[in-house]
């Protein structure tokens, strides 16, 4: 039996890179007699960097390719669509999938190609729908993102994916409160950070030295993309009545790629006047980060979306603690952070105080952290949840294949 494995995305800094690494980390250690897998990527850049790396074949499903941008420029004659959506661009990926003999597909990040599949099984990745909850921010509106078309792939996926995975508990159950999902093809398929497999090639970087001689150790870090709903203007209000009150020093640094937000946040620290309070940058290397996370003092996490995020588990992995949005995390996070009331401004002070004035509290914590992160997202453990489930179809499918 043959088990397809799909990245649709291209490669790219914040928690999808760090997804894909780990993803394909797991691909490589599942051992199965009569399973075959192919990885499969849409980015002829993220094949050439999955294959020099992992020292794997890739295969190249060309999404962007001539024929489907004619496809795509064709489909905006409403008159053309549903003809074309149906017997051309989606079964184009069908065939593809039908030409490598792949018998269950599995999706390790969403992807619309999904809809054409009518004939391969398929196992889907979902890591967020919270349009369904905060519809107002505006990369929720823009151009690059439907609401319309990201329904349209959840209600297909609900019906007719095998299983699905989900990050945390809180996900799949408000997915089968929202989609009328079964409860039996759930998947709970915890993401480990491909950061720590990166910690014995960290170097000192120009760009890390420079910064350790201008704030000596005391900031607070979020690595995060700039979208609104990242919530880095809670951080600049709070770091203002921080500095008011002149109770703590402390900078802060920012890290990600802009995705719409970034020049609004630098008009907020300009109108603030936090010029010497805020460090951001845009890309950094895997030992940049890793060697930020070892120097702060918190990682602080604002955000309104995401019941887990990759800052949080990789805080609990470099001993730090985490300040955080808890109203939106599973629960089995909530009593491992500290947290952050987002709708008070006192409240990130309050706790950069609990951390100056509570040793004792806060090295216990980080340190039950890091072993809780190194049991429940070890590697091995979730190579053996994939076999396991790889079986379950291959029992079934021996009844007409």
């Amino acid at each position: 039996m043959k088990v397809g494995f799909l990245l649709d995305c291209l490669p790219q800094a914040g928690g999808g890179n760090t997804a894909i690494n780990s993803e394909v980390e797991l691909i490589k250690k599942i051992k199965l007699s009569e399973i075959e897998t192919r990885v499969i990527v849409t980015s002829y850049e993220l094949k050439c960097i999955i294959e020099k790396k992992f020292n794997i074949k890739v295969f190249l499903y060309k999404k962007n390719s001539f024929l489907i941008r004619l496809i795509n420029f064709f489909s905006k004659n409403f008159i053309f669509l549903s003809f074309i959506q149906k017997y051309i661009f989606f079964s184009h990926f069908q065939n593809f999938i039908i030409r490598l003999n792949i018998d269950l597909l599995i999706f390790l990040t969403p992807s619309d190609l999904v809809l054409g599949l009518n004939k391969t099984n398929f196992i889907y990745q979902i890591w967020e729908f919270q349009h369904k909850f905060t519809p107002y921010f505006p990369e929720y509106k823009s151009k690059k993102f439907s609401i319309n078309k990201r329904e349209e792939i959840l209600n297909f996926v609900s019906i007719n994916a095998f299983k699905i995975f989900f990050g945390t508990k809180k996900s799949s159950a408000d997915f089968i409160k929202h989609y009328n999902f079964a409860s039996s093809k759930v998947v709970i398929k915890q993401l480990p950070s491909s950061l720590v497999s990166n910690e014995n090639i960290i170097r000192e970087t120009e760009i890390i030295n420079g910064m350790n001689k201008n704030i000596e150790n005391h900031f607070i870090f979020y690595p995060a993309q700039y979208w609104a709903h990242k919530n880095h203007v809670y951080i600049l209000e709070a770091l203002e009545n921080i500095i008011k009150n002149n109770k703590i020093n402390i900078k802060c640094i920012f890290t990600g790629s802009d995705k719409g937000n970034l020049n609004y946040i630098k008009k907020i620290i300009f109108e603030k006047k936090l010029n010497n309070h805020v460090i951001i940058y845009d890309y950094l290397s895997n030992q940049d980060i890793i060697l930020l996370y070892k120097n702060c003092i918190a990682v602080v996490v604002p955000t309104f979306v995401g019941t887990i995020s990759f800052p949080v588990i990789e805080a609990f992995y470099y001993k730090k603690p985490v300040i955080c949005n808890s109203s939106i995390l599973d629960d089995l996070y909530k009593d491992k952070i500290l947290d952050l009331n987002i709708d008070d401004i006192n409240s990130l002070e309050k706790n950069l105080l609990f951390i100056k004035n509570n040793y004792k509290k806060i090295s216990d914590l980080v340190e039950r952290n890091y072993i809780f992160y190194n049991d429940f997202y070890k590697l091995n453990n979730l190579v053996e949840k994939i076999e396991n489930i790889i079986v379950e179809y291959r029992y079934l499918a021996k009844r007409w294949n």
